[in-house]
Protein backbone atom coordinates (compact mmCIF):
# COMPACT_ATOMS: atom_id res chain seq x y z
CA UNK A 1 0.00 0.00 0.00
CA UNK A 2 2.82 2.39 0.89
CA UNK A 3 4.69 1.54 -2.31
CA UNK A 4 1.50 2.08 -4.33
CA UNK A 5 0.95 5.50 -2.80
CA UNK A 6 4.56 6.60 -3.30
CA UNK A 7 5.38 5.19 -6.73
CA UNK A 8 2.04 4.22 -8.24
CA UNK A 9 1.01 0.89 -9.75
CA UNK A 10 4.16 0.57 -11.89
CA UNK A 11 6.38 0.92 -8.83
CA UNK A 12 4.37 -1.76 -7.07
CA UNK A 13 4.80 -4.10 -10.06
CA UNK A 14 8.55 -3.49 -10.09
CA UNK A 15 8.78 -4.28 -6.38
CA UNK A 16 6.79 -7.50 -6.78
CA UNK A 17 9.01 -8.66 -9.66
CA UNK A 18 12.10 -7.87 -7.62
CA UNK A 19 10.81 -9.72 -4.55
CA UNK A 20 10.07 -12.82 -6.66
CA UNK A 21 13.74 -13.02 -7.65
CA UNK A 22 15.40 -15.10 -4.92
CA UNK A 23 18.96 -14.42 -6.08
CA UNK A 24 18.26 -10.68 -6.06
CA UNK A 25 17.02 -10.93 -2.47
CA UNK A 26 20.18 -12.80 -1.52
CA UNK A 27 22.24 -10.03 -3.13
CA UNK A 28 20.20 -7.36 -1.34
CA UNK A 29 20.71 -9.13 2.00
CA UNK A 30 24.49 -9.35 1.46
CA UNK A 31 24.75 -5.70 0.43
CA UNK A 32 22.54 -4.60 3.33
CA UNK A 33 24.75 -6.52 5.78
CA UNK A 34 27.92 -4.88 4.50
CA UNK A 35 26.32 -1.42 4.53
CA UNK A 36 25.12 -1.93 8.10
CA UNK A 37 28.58 -3.18 9.08
CA UNK A 38 30.21 -0.12 7.53
CA UNK A 39 27.82 2.30 9.24
CA UNK A 40 28.11 0.63 12.66
CA UNK A 41 31.83 -0.15 12.49
CA UNK A 42 32.69 1.97 15.52
CA UNK A 43 30.05 0.19 17.61
CA UNK A 44 30.55 -3.45 16.64
CA UNK A 45 34.32 -3.71 16.08
CA UNK A 46 35.88 -5.35 19.18
CA UNK A 47 39.20 -3.49 18.77
CA UNK A 48 40.78 -0.56 17.00
CA UNK A 49 41.70 -1.63 13.44
CA UNK A 50 45.23 -0.24 13.82
CA UNK A 51 45.96 -1.30 17.40
CA UNK A 52 49.05 -3.51 17.56
CA UNK A 53 49.43 -6.05 20.37
CA UNK A 54 52.63 -7.89 19.54
CA UNK A 55 52.15 -10.46 22.30
CA UNK A 56 49.04 -11.67 20.44
CA UNK A 57 50.52 -11.74 16.95
CA UNK A 58 49.40 -14.59 14.66
CA UNK A 59 46.67 -15.71 17.06
CA UNK A 60 44.51 -18.24 15.17
CA UNK A 61 40.68 -18.03 14.89
CA UNK A 62 38.79 -18.92 18.04
CA UNK A 63 37.80 -22.46 16.94
CA UNK A 64 41.44 -23.52 16.43
CA UNK A 65 43.96 -24.51 19.07
CA UNK A 66 45.30 -21.46 20.95
CA UNK A 67 42.44 -19.37 19.61
CA UNK A 68 41.16 -16.48 21.72
CA UNK A 69 37.62 -15.12 22.04
CA UNK A 70 39.10 -11.62 22.11
CA UNK A 71 40.00 -12.17 18.44
CA UNK A 72 37.24 -14.33 16.88
CA UNK A 73 38.91 -14.43 13.45
CA UNK A 74 42.48 -14.26 14.72
CA UNK A 75 45.18 -11.60 14.45
CA UNK A 76 47.76 -10.69 11.84
CA UNK A 77 51.56 -10.55 12.05
CA UNK A 78 51.40 -7.31 14.07
CA UNK A 79 48.77 -8.49 16.52
CA UNK A 80 45.92 -6.51 14.94
CA UNK A 81 42.40 -7.95 15.17
CA UNK A 82 41.36 -9.37 11.80
CA UNK A 83 37.64 -8.99 12.51
CA UNK A 84 38.01 -5.33 13.44
CA UNK A 85 40.03 -4.63 10.32
CA UNK A 86 37.45 -6.42 8.17
CA UNK A 87 34.64 -4.36 9.70
CA UNK A 88 36.40 -1.05 9.12
CA UNK A 89 37.55 -2.31 5.72
CA UNK A 90 33.88 -2.61 4.68
CA UNK A 91 33.52 1.13 5.25
CA UNK A 92 36.56 1.90 3.09
CA UNK A 93 35.70 -0.53 0.28
CA UNK A 94 32.10 0.67 0.00
CA UNK A 95 33.27 4.28 0.07
CA UNK A 96 35.65 3.54 -2.79
CA UNK A 97 32.88 1.86 -4.78
CA UNK A 98 30.31 4.61 -4.27
CA UNK A 99 32.65 7.55 -4.89
CA UNK A 100 34.34 5.97 -7.91
CA UNK A 101 31.04 5.06 -9.56
CA UNK A 102 29.62 8.47 -8.64
CA UNK A 103 32.54 10.21 -10.35
CA UNK A 104 32.12 8.03 -13.46
CA UNK A 105 28.41 8.85 -13.62
CA UNK A 106 28.85 12.59 -13.08
CA UNK A 107 31.31 12.75 -15.98
CA UNK A 108 29.97 9.97 -18.15
CA UNK A 109 26.29 10.90 -18.38
CA UNK A 110 26.80 14.47 -19.70
CA UNK A 111 29.42 13.26 -22.18
CA UNK A 112 27.17 10.45 -23.40
CA UNK A 113 24.22 12.84 -23.71
CA UNK A 114 26.26 15.29 -25.76
CA UNK A 115 27.67 12.56 -28.00
CA UNK A 116 24.28 10.95 -28.63
CA UNK A 117 22.17 14.07 -29.01
CA UNK A 118 24.49 16.41 -30.90
CA UNK A 119 26.26 13.82 -33.03
CA UNK A 120 28.73 15.04 -35.68
CA UNK A 121 32.22 16.05 -34.62
CA UNK A 122 31.24 16.20 -30.95
CA UNK A 123 30.27 12.53 -31.07
CA UNK A 124 33.42 11.62 -32.97
CA UNK A 125 35.78 13.36 -30.55
CA UNK A 126 34.16 11.98 -27.40
CA UNK A 127 33.85 8.42 -28.67
CA UNK A 128 37.37 8.27 -30.08
CA UNK A 129 38.73 9.27 -26.66
CA UNK A 130 36.62 6.55 -25.07
CA UNK A 131 37.90 4.03 -27.64
CA UNK A 132 41.47 4.91 -26.76
CA UNK A 133 40.72 4.35 -23.07
CA UNK A 134 39.03 1.02 -23.83
CA UNK A 135 42.05 -0.11 -25.86
CA UNK A 136 43.99 -0.48 -22.61
CA UNK A 137 43.11 -3.03 -19.91
CA UNK A 138 41.29 -1.22 -17.09
CA UNK A 139 43.67 -2.30 -14.34
CA UNK A 140 46.71 -1.32 -16.43
CA UNK A 141 45.27 2.14 -17.08
CA UNK A 142 44.46 2.49 -13.37
CA UNK A 143 48.06 1.56 -12.48
CA UNK A 144 49.39 4.20 -14.87
CA UNK A 145 47.11 6.89 -13.43
CA UNK A 146 47.97 6.04 -9.81
CA UNK A 147 51.67 5.87 -10.68
CA UNK A 148 51.42 9.43 -12.04
CA UNK A 149 49.30 10.82 -9.18
CA UNK A 150 51.01 8.85 -6.42
CA UNK A 151 49.99 5.75 -4.43
CA UNK A 152 47.13 6.84 -2.21
CA UNK A 153 43.54 5.84 -1.48
CA UNK A 154 42.14 9.09 -2.90
CA UNK A 155 44.18 8.73 -6.10
CA UNK A 156 43.07 5.11 -6.42
CA UNK A 157 39.43 6.26 -6.33
CA UNK A 158 40.17 8.87 -9.01
CA UNK A 159 41.88 6.25 -11.19
CA UNK A 160 39.01 3.77 -10.84
CA UNK A 161 36.50 6.50 -11.69
CA UNK A 162 38.44 7.39 -14.83
CA UNK A 163 38.95 3.84 -16.12
CA UNK A 164 35.24 3.04 -15.72
CA UNK A 165 34.15 6.25 -17.47
CA UNK A 166 33.85 4.77 -21.01
CA UNK A 167 31.16 2.24 -20.09
CA UNK A 168 28.85 5.00 -18.79
CA UNK A 169 29.57 7.26 -21.76
CA UNK A 170 28.85 4.49 -24.25
CA UNK A 171 25.72 3.36 -22.41
CA UNK A 172 24.35 6.91 -22.15
CA UNK A 173 25.11 7.58 -25.82
CA UNK A 174 23.26 4.44 -26.90
CA UNK A 175 20.26 5.31 -24.74
CA UNK A 176 20.25 8.89 -26.06
CA UNK A 177 20.31 7.71 -29.67
CA UNK A 178 17.27 5.58 -28.90
CA UNK A 179 15.37 8.34 -27.10
CA UNK A 180 16.05 11.29 -29.38
CA UNK A 181 13.82 9.89 -32.14
CA UNK A 182 10.80 9.50 -29.86
CA UNK A 183 7.74 11.72 -30.03
CA UNK A 184 8.26 13.59 -26.78
CA UNK A 185 11.69 14.79 -27.97
CA UNK A 186 10.26 15.86 -31.32
CA UNK A 187 7.46 17.68 -29.51
CA UNK A 188 9.96 19.50 -27.28
CA UNK A 189 11.91 20.61 -30.34
CA UNK A 190 8.74 21.83 -32.07
CA UNK A 191 7.88 24.17 -29.20
CA UNK A 192 11.39 25.64 -29.17
CA UNK A 193 12.97 23.90 -26.20
CA UNK A 194 16.73 24.34 -26.13
CA UNK A 195 19.00 21.24 -26.39
CA UNK A 196 20.19 21.36 -22.74
CA UNK A 197 16.58 21.29 -21.53
CA UNK A 198 15.70 18.44 -23.86
CA UNK A 199 18.74 16.43 -22.82
CA UNK A 200 18.63 16.90 -19.06
CA UNK A 201 14.89 17.39 -18.47
CA UNK A 202 13.57 15.04 -21.14
CA UNK A 203 16.01 12.34 -22.20
CA UNK A 204 18.01 11.82 -18.99
CA UNK A 205 15.06 10.95 -16.68
CA UNK A 206 13.85 8.36 -19.20
CA UNK A 207 17.21 6.56 -19.28
CA UNK A 208 17.88 6.16 -15.55
CA UNK A 209 16.86 2.51 -15.20
CA UNK A 210 19.80 1.03 -17.17
CA UNK A 211 22.13 3.53 -15.49
CA UNK A 212 21.03 2.36 -12.03
CA UNK A 213 21.66 -1.27 -12.98
CA UNK A 214 25.08 -0.44 -14.43
CA UNK A 215 26.02 1.61 -11.36
CA UNK A 216 25.06 -1.23 -9.01
CA UNK A 217 27.30 -3.66 -10.87
CA UNK A 218 29.95 -0.95 -11.22
CA UNK A 219 30.34 -0.76 -7.45
CA UNK A 220 31.34 -4.43 -7.43
CA UNK A 221 33.91 -3.78 -10.15
CA UNK A 222 35.26 -0.75 -8.29
CA UNK A 223 35.68 -2.73 -5.05
CA UNK A 224 37.58 -5.43 -6.93
CA UNK A 225 39.81 -2.93 -8.74
CA UNK A 226 40.55 -1.04 -5.52
CA UNK A 227 41.57 -4.29 -3.84
CA UNK A 228 43.86 -5.09 -6.78
CA UNK A 229 45.53 -1.67 -6.59
CA UNK A 230 46.01 -1.98 -2.82
CA UNK A 231 47.37 -5.50 -3.24
CA UNK A 232 50.24 -4.20 -5.38
CA UNK A 233 50.84 -1.23 -3.10
CA UNK A 234 49.21 1.49 -5.20
CA UNK A 235 45.97 1.90 -3.25
CA UNK A 236 45.40 2.19 0.48
CA UNK A 237 48.62 2.56 2.43
CA UNK A 238 49.47 1.01 5.83
CA UNK A 239 47.97 0.95 8.39
CA UNK A 240 44.64 1.58 6.57
CA UNK A 241 42.41 -1.50 7.03
CA UNK A 242 41.54 -2.02 3.35
CA UNK A 243 40.81 -5.56 2.16
CA UNK A 244 43.32 -5.56 -0.69
CA UNK A 245 46.03 -4.23 1.62
CA UNK A 246 45.15 -6.96 4.13
CA UNK A 247 45.73 -9.56 1.42
CA UNK A 248 49.19 -8.11 0.86
CA UNK A 249 49.94 -8.17 4.59
CA UNK A 250 49.05 -11.85 4.80
CA UNK A 251 50.73 -13.27 1.69
CA UNK A 252 54.04 -13.86 3.53
CA UNK A 253 52.26 -15.77 6.28
CA UNK A 254 49.91 -17.91 4.22
CA UNK A 255 51.24 -21.21 5.58
CA UNK A 256 51.31 -20.45 9.30
CA UNK A 257 48.67 -17.72 9.29
CA UNK A 258 46.25 -18.62 6.49
CA UNK A 259 43.43 -16.66 8.14
CA UNK A 260 45.16 -13.32 7.47
CA UNK A 261 44.53 -13.65 3.72
CA UNK A 262 41.43 -15.83 3.80
CA UNK A 263 38.97 -13.49 5.51
CA UNK A 264 39.60 -10.37 3.41
CA UNK A 265 39.38 -12.58 0.32
CA UNK A 266 36.00 -13.90 1.50
CA UNK A 267 34.82 -10.33 2.19
CA UNK A 268 35.77 -9.20 -1.32
CA UNK A 269 34.09 -12.24 -2.85
CA UNK A 270 30.84 -11.72 -0.93
CA UNK A 271 30.72 -7.99 -1.69
CA UNK A 272 31.22 -8.51 -5.42
CA UNK A 273 28.72 -11.37 -5.42
CA UNK A 274 26.14 -9.32 -3.53
CA UNK A 275 26.28 -6.31 -5.83
CA UNK A 276 26.23 -8.48 -8.96
CA UNK A 277 23.18 -10.43 -7.76
CA UNK A 278 21.46 -7.18 -6.80
CA UNK A 279 22.28 -5.65 -10.19
CA UNK A 280 20.92 -8.71 -12.01
CA UNK A 281 17.74 -8.50 -9.98
CA UNK A 282 17.29 -4.81 -10.71
CA UNK A 283 17.90 -5.43 -14.41
CA UNK A 284 15.22 -8.11 -14.52
CA UNK A 285 12.76 -6.01 -12.56
CA UNK A 286 13.31 -2.89 -14.67
CA UNK A 287 13.29 -4.72 -18.02
CA UNK A 288 10.60 -2.96 -20.11
CA UNK A 289 9.81 -6.23 -21.94
CA UNK A 290 8.56 -7.76 -18.73
CA UNK A 291 6.14 -4.93 -17.93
Amino acid sequence: MIVHSLFGPEGEKLLKRFLRNKSALVGLAIVACFIATALLAALIAPHSPIEQILNDRLTPPVWLTHGNWSYPLGTDDLGRCILSRLIYGARISLMIGVFSVGASILLGLPLGLLAGYLGGWVDQVIMRIMDIMLALPAILLAIVIVAILGPDLKNAMIAIGIVNLPQYVRLMRALTLRERTKEYVQASRSIGSRPPRIMFKGILPNTLSPIIVQATMGIATAVLEAAALSFIGLGAQPPTPEWGAMLTDGKSYFIKGWWIMTWPGVAIFLTVLGFNLLGDGLRDALDPKSL
